[in-house]
């Protein structure tokens, strides 16, 4: 996470989805998906430090070029434009309840004057596929992964079950029952980990090991510590450092 916070704020502007640089993209997706409450990466600590970083990053933005271009499009007749398109990906983010640009008077004007470009399609071959890689007993598909297909059906699932508008409660529930393991918090079960450990009398893991699976341990147990990363969790630190004060003397 920190890695992440330092790469973005290199950009010094706020990271967008339709950037022609694939990294800025990436970085774009996973902003709004850590800033994001109705989010399964939803990442409150993170969530908070960024927006103490940069205020500025989530002012919302005066009603301007592209709501106006928007507007003219809908207007003449054409079809909605396609979200790899900069008008396409500006008007989800004013459309979605999820997207912290969401305008909802825009969003009801442009409704009004063109329903037909947001009417749900039906059920198809995105979640056919879902449902048959839940019942093969393959790993969740990633949005950020490098293969087009995977990516494809990550990004489907993610819409399928974040409470925005593309929300298919149905699926949801059905998907979410197959596949319980594809919705567990990665960091819970880590944190779990790391206290079994101190429980059981173990050394504090290394974030310099040799042995890897130590080395993944004590990095993370570092990022969770640590107040200046996005990860901090001052309930875990708290409970830790209660059952293994051992772990945090400092050496002489």
């Amino acid at each position: 996470m920190a890695n992440y916070l330092s790469e973005a704020l290199k950009h010094g502007r706020r990271p967008t989805s339709y950037s022609r640089d694939p990294k800025e993209r990436k970085l774009a997706r996973n902003l709004a998906s850590y800033t994001s409450k109705s989010h399964d990466f939803y990442d409150p600590i993170f969530d908070k430090r960024i927006r103490e970083l940069r205020p500025d990053w989530f002012r919302k933005r005066k009603p301007g070029k592209n709501k106006k271009e928007l507007l003219e499009l809908a207007k003449s007749g054409a079809k909605r434009p396609s979200r790899t398109e900069k008008l396409g990906s500006v008007l989800a983010s004013y459309t979605c309840k999820s997207a912290c640009s969401y305008d909802p008077v825009f969003d009801k004007r442009i409704r009004e004057l063109r329903p037909d470009w947001f009417r749900k399609r039906k059920p198809g071959k995105n979640k056919k596929e879902l449902l048959e890689l839940a019942r093969s007993g393959a790993k969740r598909p990633s949005n950020m992964a490098k293969d087009p297909e995977e990516r494809r059906l990550g990004n489907a699932l993610i819409n399928y079950i974040s409470k925005n508008r593309t929300c298919d409660p149905i699926f949801d529930k059905k998907i979410r029952k197959l596949r319980p393991d594809w919705f567990i918090n990665t960091a819970d079960l880590r944190k779990e980990e790391l206290l079994k450990l101190a429980k059981s009398g173990a050394k504090r893991p290394s974030r310099t090991a040799k042995d890897p699976e130590e080395r993944k341990l004590g990095q993370v147990l570092h990022s969770y510590l640590d107040k200046s990363h996005g990860s901090y969790d001052p309930v875990f630190d708290k409970k830790i450092r209660r059952l293994r004060p051992d772990w945090f003397r400092r050496r002489k």
